[in-house]
């Protein structure tokens, strides 16, 4: 016999077979494996939790205060203040990350006048929020904004809003003199309280306020 005929004998046909049954187990091996791929974070996936948030201010760091304290309103680039506002807090999701599909947290700050309840100022976070740890939040240096209803009042451009003052008791009011007038304004804007408040909502749902008295300083 051959050299070539001892290569195609039934010993080589049953090599064969084997190597193409080995194939055809691997394949089937290959495609009953799961996908590896991260599966994305759900809502219902996570954990029940209790969520609370105090507010706060401070520009590079979470600073408390007290009901009915003053906080001095920051002189912005545009021409405009802001007073810093910051959040500390707990029990919310973040919504970060590749392996999530749980959208960002969002937040709304609110300085209204207590009296009559007019809008002061308005804000939202400026960055998303920080996780510590142990899973606390963490966000410092928002901006809660005064509105142009705010600068009107404090600049004296509503002319009819100015004339409830008398600057210079003469007995005239100052409708015509802006910058008396706004300084007049200014003077009462400092003078009254305000509702300062915080709400904050993860992409779960879950949401906490907090809301302090205040007064400003400008």
């Amino acid at each position: 016999m051959s050299s070539l005929g001892a290569l195609s004998g039934p010993d080589t046909l049953t090599f064969e077979a084997r190597h193409i049954s080995l194939l055809l187990t691997l394949a089937l091996v290959l495609t009953a494996c799961p996908d590896s791929s991260p599966v994305p974070l759900r809502c219902a996936d996570l954990p029940v939790t209790d969520e609370w948030i105090e507010l706060g201010t401070g520009e590079g760091s979470f600073e408390s205060f007290a009901a009915e304290a003053t906080l001095e309103g920051a002189f912005g680039g545009q021409g405009g203040f802001h007073v810093w506002t910051s959040l500390n807090g707990a029990g919310f999701h973040p919504g970060l990350g590749a392996n999530s599909s749980i959208p960002l947290a969002t937040a709304e700050f609110t300085i209204v006048d207590e009296d009559n309840g007019s809008s002061m100022g308005e804000g939202d976070l400026d960055d998303p929020l920080r996780y510590r740890t142990d899973g606390q939040i963490l966000s410092p240096g928002n901006r809660t904004f005064l509105s142009q209803s705010a600068y009107d009042s404090i600049y004296g451009e509503e002319a009819d809003f100015c004339d409830e003052f008398d600057d210079d008791d003469s007995g005239d009011d100052d409708d015509d003199d802006g910058e008396l007038c706004g300084s007049a304004l200014r003077e009462y804007l400092e003078g009254r309280r305000y509702v300062f408040s915080a709400t904050l909502t993860d992409g779960c749902g879950n949401q906490a306020s907090d809301s302090k008295l205040i007064y400003l300083d400008l």
